[in-house]
């Protein structure tokens, strides 16, 4: 994706993030604890890395 060419790792980063949460979101997980607990899953980390190659 051109669109990211020129974005920083970090910004990336947070970008995925993002993405991951909202997706989560999506699907219905709208409890602030759960969605903290997932952050700390390796199944979010994947996510998020998934993201991020999506954007390399």
């Amino acid at each position: 994706m051109a669109t990211f060419s020129n974005t920083s790792k970090e910004a990336k980063a947070e970008i995925a993030i993002q993405m991951v949460i909202m997706d989560a979101i999506e699907k219905g997980h709208t409890n602030t604890n759960e969605i903290c607990e997932y952050m700390k899953s390796e199944v979010f980390m994947c996510a998020v890395e998934n993201y991020i190659n999506l954007m390399q």
